[in-house]
């Protein structure tokens, strides 16, 4: 009776590590697999766009010219990025794989790859414009209007200011509040642009 008792736990056991090595599995193929998009130096737009994060200077500097190099090629990636929403599958995928301690936060959510986005854009400017028809229909989307006001801030700043105004005189407080945002950051961006006037004298 001892002995089967044991064999019981030694099966369970050896059960629960073959579903972990199976879940770590997953994760790695799940964690290895880029969907298409464009590459510098053989290293994906992703990665550059990390790097951008990076404490080193130099390495800063390697992703900034890396996203440049790429340039528009970036565009459908980004706005893509933009409208990334986690599947069911994901989620629950996330959640089994926090239980069992393999991850202990969420891997490449909408979050991640949205605020990717809006990096590659902040970075890229003007040079992103190819992405202004997209980001006018996704503004028209409230689901995702924030995001694509504020990447559009940065691709071309007189457009985004003429949405802040409809926005302001709108009744949507929600659409208000991101129209007064946009406001505050050209007026910042506007500010640090005047030279001071002792620099001048």
């Amino acid at each position: 009776m001892l002995r089967m008792g044991r064999f019981l736990e030694l099966k369970r056991s050896s059960w629960g590590i073959i579903t972990l090595l199976g879940i770590t599995l997953v994760l790695l193929a799940v964690l290895s697999f880029h969907p298409v998009q464009p590459s510098s130096d053989g290293k994906y737009l992703e990665h550059w766009l990390i790097q951008l994060q990076s404490l080193s200077s130099l390495e800063r500097m390697t992703a900034e010219r890396a996203v440049r190099e790429i340039g528009a090629d970036a565009v459908p990636t980004l706005t893509a990025w933009l409208t990334h929403q986690d599947s069911e599958f994901e989620k629950r995928f996330v959640s089994l794989l926090r239980k069992f301690g393999v991850i202990q936060r969420d891997w490449r959510s909408e979050n991640y790859y949205r605020s990717k986005a809006m990096c590659g854009f902040e970075l890229l400017g003007n040079e992103a414009a190819s992405a202004l028809p997209d980001l006018r229909q996704l503004i028209q989307e409230p689901e995702y209007a924030s995001d694509a006001a504020f990447a559009l801030l940065q691709v071309s700043p007189t457009e985004a200011e003429r949405i802040a105004t409809e926005w302001i005189s709108g009744t949507n407080r929600l659409f208000q509040a991101w129209g007064l945002r946009i406001k505050q950051e050209i007026a910042e961006v506007q500010s640090n642009s005047v030279p001071s006037r002792r620099s001048t004298d």
